[in-house]
């Protein structure tokens, strides 16, 4: 769950447009899973995953820890498998889906001039893991 973090963590870090994108719609699900599941998970939980608290260099660290238990946690995981009204990524349609596509995304971006990118496998059906 830490490789998530880190990777999710990094490639917002990176100041590029397309992680302005990725910000934004990670953004959105954070707020929508945030309404749509407080007092449906053990108050610790919640508060752990969505409680904003500051990071390193005065950034919060809220998004990637919420998309690294939406992608690593089985019961957090299991728990984002709701339809969403966000549009983005159309085809996608639970929270847990659009949560791996910008996932890969993010890694996309933040592996993008690395000579050798690390590939980090996150709770998907076998058939998708790349």
């Amino acid at each position: 769950m830490e490789q998530v973090e880190a990777t999710v963590r990094a490639a917002l870090e990176r100041d590029e447009v397309s992680t302005k994108s990725v910000y934004r719609q990670l953004d959105r699900l954070y707020t929508e899973m945030a309404d749509t599941l407080k007092g449906k998970l053990p108050q610790d939980q919640y508060d752990f995953i969505f409680k904003v608290e500051q990071g390193t260099n005065n950034r919060s660290n809220h998004l990637a820890r919420f998309a690294a238990f939406g992608l690593a946690n089985a019961e957090f995981n299991k728990a984002l498998q709701v339809n969403t009204k966000i549009g983005l990524y159309p085809t996608k349609k639970t929270v847990a889906e659009k949560l791996r596509a910008i996932f890969r995304r993010s890694s996309n971006c933040s592996t993008r001039r690395s000579p050798r990118p690390t590939r980090v496998s996150v709770l998907m059906p076998s058939s998708t893991r790349w």
